[in-house]
């Protein structure tokens, strides 16, 4: 036999003592931590202690054991590997924790700013981006349009074919508005089949017509709706900044007031003028 140590431990100690190399024989086999050659190389050159544990009041009759330095390495390697394992389970549960905390954060902000139906920005997200879009421009005194809209003939839609076929209208119509602008531009759904756009390029009555065309045009085409073929239409109204208004909220209204002159007429745009009445 090769060199051996000869412990003192009482049969309680010994049992502990089993059951710790029996979870690391667990952790080892799971391939968590083999036996490294620098554990064997120390063991056999004989560098091991062994704490005798605290006396008690009524210490158990103890017994030799023979234990050889081989063993000793291999013990220490098993509790090494189920440390190891332990933590390496720990940090999985962490892990999983963050990232599902993360994922949760995500949810309750896409909630909070974005449309649930179209995915759009909703009317909180709109006012933010309004704002800063309004903060830039007053930086660098440029102008930008705000467009408020309506779908025409949405109601009828809605109310005859139920609510399934007026939220496919949504989606449908929310995908041409945004193939309509630029990746620089907003378009919000702020709520029912009203929208809501935000135009840096638009900064005068000649800009504004071409946008407004391109959206009045895509919106000829017919939407297909469980199985038919539906038209809507869709008024547009315009007020630039600062030329109508400096103020977030009456520059809305100019464009809103500017927008029911245009329902007055359906399918058509109408640019905000100071010659409007605006108790209507």
């Amino acid at each position: 036999m090769g060199e051996a140590l000869i412990f003192r431990m009482t049969k309680p100690t010994l049992r502990a003592w089993t059951g710790v190399v029996l979870a690391g024989a667990l952790a080892l086999s799971a391939g968590v931590l083999p036996i490294s050659a620098q554990t064997q190389s120390a063991a056999q050159a004989g560098q091991a202690q062994v704490q005798t544990p605290p006396k008690r009041k009524a210490p158990e009759p103890q017994q030799d054991f023979t234990i050889p330095i081989a063993i000793l390495a291999l013990l220490e390697a098993l509790v090494i590997g189920y440390l190891i394992y332990r933590i390496k389970i720990l940090q999985q549960v962490l892990e999983a924790e963050r990232a599902k905390s993360i994922q949760s954060k995500q949810q309750l902000e896409s909630q909070a700013l974005f449309d649930a139906l179209t995915q759009l920005p909703n009317r909180r997200l709109f006012r933010d981006r309004l704002f800063q879009t309004m903060k830039l421009a007053s930086r660098s005194e440029a102008k930008f349009g705000i467009m408020m809209a309506d779908l025409d003939k949405f109601k009828p839609i809605n109310d005859t074919l139920g609510h399934e076929a007026g939220d496919i209208l949504l989606k449908e119509v929310s995908k041409r508005l945004q193939g309509a602008l630029r990746d620089s531009d907003t378009v919000a759904r702020m709520g029912g089949d009203e929208f809501a756009f935000i135009c840096p390029s638009m900064q005068d009555k000649a800009s504004a017509s071409v946008v407004c065309m391109r959206i009045l045009n895509i919106m000829k085409e017919p939407v297909s709706i469980l199985g038919n073929d539906y038209t809507v239409g869709i008024s547009l109204g315009i007020a630039v900044f600062p030329d109508h208004a400096a103020d977030a909220e009456v520059l809305v209204r100019r464009a809103d007031a500017a927008l029911y002159r245009a329902k007055e007429k359906r399918n058509t745009f109408v640019i905000f003028d100071p010659k409007l009445d605006l108790g209507k």
